[in-house]
């Protein structure tokens, strides 16, 4: 899981799930806030963000290649 938010507050966070353990942990941050972002899946294992919001109202038009 890539970005987020709480209602007021949009995030960078991520978190890597473990399907062996039914657990979420914190992994490395995006370069930006971003909510409601487009993800695609790579062959890499990298993960593909883009779009999305940096706050409840502003766009973010950029794009990154996170890797989890």
């Amino acid at each position: 899981m890539v970005g987020g938010h709480d209602g007021e507050n949009v995030f960078a966070s991520s978190e890597l799930y473990d399907p062996a353990t039914g657990t979420w942990a914190p992994s490395g941050a995006l370069s930006t806030p971003r909510n409601n972002q487009a993800t695609t899946a790579l062959s890499t294992g990298d993960i593909l963000v883009a779009g999305g919001y940096l706050s409840p109202s502003v766009l973010n038009p950029s794009v990154e290649l996170y890797r989890p």
